[in-house]
């Protein structure tokens, strides 16, 4: 009776190294199909992560350009006063030429 016993509890370790085996193999596939796919998933969220910040980069340079735009046609806009100031000037200057004018016809007349 020992040795059945013996060989039954060899039996029973033998089932369970197999088992073991087994699903230990089960386990070491599962965790590298699920390493492969997070790798794959954290490969794309980097590559959309650059793509984003790729856009926002061009983006920031975009308005920092229109930004610059701007600030120069501000810039070089005339003041208001200067502009009132330049058609005082002119009006000025037209009066005085509508003057010359006036004066040569009357030369010219007499």
């Amino acid at each position: 009776r020992a040795a059945k016993d013996v060989d039954a509890v060899e039996a029973e370790t033998k089932r369970v190294v197999v088992a073991a085996a087994a699903e230990t193999a089960f386990s070491k596939t599962a965790l590298a199909d699920l390493r492969s796919f997070y790798e794959t998933e954290l490969l794309k969220v980097k590559e959309h992560a650059k793509r984003a910040q790729n856009a926002s980069e061009k983006r920031i340079e975009a308005v920092l350009d229109e930004n610059a735009t701007l600030r120069s046609m501000l810039a070089s806009r005339m003041t208001l006063e200067a502009a009132e100031e330049m058609k005082t000037e002119l009006a000025a200057r037209l009066d005085e030429c509508a003057a010359a004018a006036e004066a040569s016809s009357a030369e010219t007349r007499r």
